[in-house]
C-alpha cells in the first residue's frame, strides 16, 4: 500500500447548513478536493485532511487543500499522469499501516 500526499482540483460544491442562532436553513457554494478524488480514481483505502499540518515547502497562500490518501500503487500511478492533481510526496506503508518515518 502507499500513502502520498495529494493536491487536487478545486470544484465546487452545494452545501446545506442551518444557522445555530436564528434555526433558518441556506445553501452555499463551497471548493472541495476530495469527492473529486473518490469520482476519478476509486475511493482510497483511507484517507486524512493533513490541511493544518502541511510542510513548510507547501505555498499557504493561496489557501491550500492537502489530503494524505492510503491508496493503491495503480491509484498512484494514475494520480501522477493526471493533470491537475500534484503528488506531494509518497512512500511505501509498511504492513502495519504506518506512515514511513521522516513524514
Amino acid at each position: 500500500m502507499i500513502v502520498a500526499d495529494v493536491l487536487g482540483p478545486w470544484h465546487d460544491v452545494e452545501v446545506t447548513a442551518t444557522d445555530p442562532e436564528t434555526r433558518e436553513t441556506y445553501t452555499y457554494r463551497d471548493q472541495r478536493r476530495r469527492p473529486q478524488f473518490e469520482h476519478d480514481f476509486g475511493a482510497p483505502r483511507s484517507m486524512t485532511d493533513i490541511t493544518g499540518q502541511r510542510a513548510e515547502h507547501i505555498t499557504p497562500d493561496p489557501p491550500v487543500c492537502v489530503w494524505r490518501f492510503w491508496m493503491t500503487p495503480a491509484q498512484l500511478a494514475l494520480v501522477q499522469a493526471s493533470e491537475g492533481y500534484v503528488v506531494l510526496r509518497y512512500g511505501e506503508v509498511e504492513d502495519n499501516g504506518q506512515v514511513p518515518a521522516g513524514w
